[in-house]
This record gives C-alpha cells, structure tokens and sequence, in this order.
C-alpha cells in the first residue's frame, strides 16, 4: 500500500477525525471508504446509461465551490 499526503485545512482534519473517531475507525480507514464510495463522472454516466430510466445526471463542480451538478438556485 502506498503513501498519499493531502494537505486540508486544520478543520478539514478535525471534521474528518471526529468522523472516524464516531465510527470507530481511523482517518485513514474512512479516507478509503469514502474513495471506495464515490464513482468518477463516468462511472455515473455509464451508470445512466446502464439504467436510462434513473434519474441520473451528469456531475458537474460549481465555479461557487457550493457543490456538484444542478444550478446555484437549487444548491441555495
């Protein structure tokens, strides 16, 4: 297993550790469950089409960094 150094905030890394601590787990442990959880755009776009009648939409980043796909008025 390989290394990976990722540089967050300081209460990005309190958030992440009083995760892992309410579940028992260490930071590491949630950080590969949260990767092994999250599909790529292209996984969500197979998946869509895999299964066209899902509500399944491209994912997209909001320039506002308010979240992904949809339009500002809905993540408001």
């Amino acid at each position: 297993m390989s290394d990976v150094v990722i540089r967050v905030p300081a209460e990005v890394r309190d958030q992440l550790a009083a995760v892992a601590e309410a579940r028992g787990t260490s930071i590491r442990a949630l950080m590969q469950e949260i990767a092994a959880q999250t599909l790529t755009p292209e996984q969500i776009m197979e998946a869509g089409r895999s299964h066209p009648g899902t509500a399944c939409r491209a994912v997209r980043p909001q320039r506002d960094g308010r979240g992904v796909g949809g339009d500002a008025a809905q993540d408001a």
